[in-house]
């Protein structure tokens, strides 16, 4: 084996360094970094969280209404939904939305659930301080053996408030007589979702 041209490196132990960790200053620069931009992304957060759950509302009563329209067209009979804060009937109040409603095939057409008319679906109450308020104050909503909400007026819309109030997480549903049901944002529609 040829001699080695490099002369051999010796060092002694003591003299090589491992970093081990980090400095107290270089924790506390990335601590402070992390709290600004938690801080800058905490109400952007916020915002979206409500706006998420004001459309998961939304679509839990657009569901009801779809299941009583389409049960109304399957069976012939008349389907309402109404407001309803114990399950188990009508509030009788107009714009109780919020505190829950319920489907119900309403034989007699009288838009409250009696004894032998079948419960279809029973919603709790919003989760949230959101409201559901409609601007035609409406009892219930029917849906006869055509799909047609019955005793629905033109230019009935339902509106749910998030609280606190975030204009770009209303949601505005459009019920039309047809049966027809609209979804509007107050980000997408301003005009016509306050």
């Amino acid at each position: 084996m040829p001699p080695s041209t490099f002369p051999e490196l010796k060092m002694a132990s003591s003299d090589v360094r491992c970093p081990r960790g980090l400095t107290l200053l270089e924790l506390m620069i990335t601590l402070a970094l992390l709290a600004l931009l938690a801080g800058l992304a905490a109400p952007q957060l916020t915002g979206m969280v409500r706006s998420v759950r004001a459309q998961s509302e939304m679509e839990g009563f657009i569901g009801t209404l779809q299941l009583a329209r389409a049960e109304a067209i399957r069976t012939g009979w008349t389907v309402s939904v109404c407001g309803s804060s114990d399950g188990r009937g009508c509030s009788g109040l107009p714009d109780v939305w919020e505190q829950g409603w319920l489907a119900f095939v309403d034989a007699n057409a009288n838009r409250a659930p009696d004894p032998g008319e079948t419960i279809l679906q029973i919603a709790p109450r919003l989760t949230s301080s959101d409201t559901l308020r409609s601007n035609q104050r409406l009892l219930a909503i029917s849906f006869n053996r055509e799909g047609w909400a019955v005793g629905v007026p033109a230019g009935t819309r339902l509106v749910l408030q998030t609280s606190p109030s975030q204009h770009a997480a209303t949601r505005c549903l459009s019920v039309a007589p047809s049966g027809r049901l609209i979804l509007q944002t107050g980000r997408s529609d301003p005009m016509h979702c306050p």
